[in-house]
This record gives structure tokens, C-alpha cells and sequence, in this order.
């Protein structure tokens, strides 16, 4: 295993951990909603592609106000030496909107900062969908010639059962234009254990791959 890599992409979440254990230590206990939100999940999953193998994702969110923090962590890999991750930051300047900043970094590919806007498309009590725009996106201290448009959406499907899907179109300005996605089924066995199969596209492994395996949200 590159602990080298391994280290340089678990920094990638490491930001998410403080402030996660900062609002359970602070959270009030009179029966009060919270003032901010946090999760931590952890998904081991297995796949038949050779080059992808298995994958371990660590994956947290912290949100207070009109701020929200979300990362991940991908390690995978037949000698689990290889790895991706991104850290999203939102401050929503009107009530379903505002800007957003992404780090995105993996082996073999430099780190890219991303700039742009996020919007709440719909956001109702069994469904939610956003939609975001980043047309300024850095690496090596030179700006990439392409923007990346991006959607997510989740659906409680009732009795347990979950649906999550997530893409993102990097739009050059000139040439080729690739994409992005991975769909994700689960069914939940209790509060944090889920069961759950996913179909990605060009994630961790180049074409259409599936995994299934197991998520633990703490």
C-alpha cells in the first residue's frame, strides 16, 4: 500500500471530523432541535472489476446555518493503494442557493479546486434534488478550459428502501464533453445498517461497473 497516498487523501475528510465531533459534544439535550446537523458513514463494497476490486468509502457532512461542509473518501484497489475524494463547501446567500467550492484529488491526478453556484431545486420531505454550475476550476496553478455541471438527487421509496444518484458533466470549452455518475439502491436494516447496491460510471474504474455491499451511518 502507497501510505503516502493513502495519507494525502484521508486529509480529504479529515477537515469533516472536527467539526463532526464539535456538534455532538455541543448539542443541546432539552429535546431542542440542534442548530446544526452532522453524519459520518462508512461503506465497505465489493465489485467484479479487476481494477477497482473493492472499495472502503468514508463519507461525512456537517451543516449550521446556511453553511454546509460534505467530503469523501474512496480507497480501492486489489492492494487497496489507490484512492479519490472531494471536500464540497456551500454558504447559501438566499434561502436555496449560493456559492460552492470543491476540492477534487486522486492517485494519479493533480488536485483541482473548483468554484461555482448551488441551487435547491426541490426539497420536500421524501425527496430532494440540487442542481450546481462551477465554472472556474483550477489546478497547478493554471484554470482548466472546461466548467462541471453537476445534479444530485435522494428518494425515500418507502419500507425502508432508499434511491441516491449523482452526476456531474465536465463541459469543455472546446472538444469532447465526459461524464460522471454512480446510482445507488438500499434498503435499510435498522437506524444506521443499509444494504445497497451501486451502478457507477467512469468512478474509480473507466465504463460501467456495479458493487454491492453494506453503509453504517454513525
Amino acid at each position: 500500500m502507497d501510505w503516502k497516498k493513502l495519507v494525502t487523501g484521508a486529509a480529504l475528510t479529515a477537515s469533516l471530523l472536527f467539526p463532526f465531533t464539535s456538534a455532538a459534544q455541543n448539542a443541546p439535550n432539552s429535546g431542542q432541535k440542534p442548530a446544526s446537523t452532522k453524519s459520518f458513514t462508512i461503506e465497505p463494497m465489493v465489485t467484479p472489476g479487476k481494477e477497482e476490486s473493492h472499495t472502503f468509502r468514508f463519507s461525512g457532512s456537517y451543516g449550521k446555518d446556511g453553511f454546509r461542509a460534505y467530503g469523501f473518501l474512496d480507497l480501492f484497489g486489489p492492494d487497496t493503494d489507490k484512492y479519490y475524494g472531494e471536500i464540497h463547501l456551500r454558504y447559501n446567500t438566499a434561502k436555496k442557493s449560493g456559492p460552492q467550492f470543491e476540492i477534487n484529488d486522486g492517485s494519479g491526478l493533480p488536485a483541482v479546486f473548483r468554484l461555482g453556484y448551488i441551487f435547491d431545486v426541490l426539497k420536500a420531505k421524501r425527496f430532494y434534488l440540487n442542481a450546481k454550475a462551477l465554472p472556474l476550476n483550477v489546478y497547478t496553478a493554471e484554470i482548466e478550459k472546461n466548467m462541471q455541471l453537476g445534479t444530485f438527487a435522494s428518494a425515500d421509496l418507502g419500507k425502508g428502501f432508499y434511491a441516491e444518484n449523482w452526476t456531474d458533466f465536465h463541459v469543455p470549452y472546446r472538444g469532447k464533453r465526459f461524464v460522471f455518475t454512480e446510482f445507488t439502491l438500499g434498503r435499510k436494516i435498522n437506524d444506521h445498517l443499509s444494504l445497497q447496491v451501486q451502478v457507477p460510471y467512469n468512478t474509480n474504474s473507466p465504463g460501467w461497473a456495479a458493487r454491492a455491499g453494506l453503509r453504517y451511518t454513525f
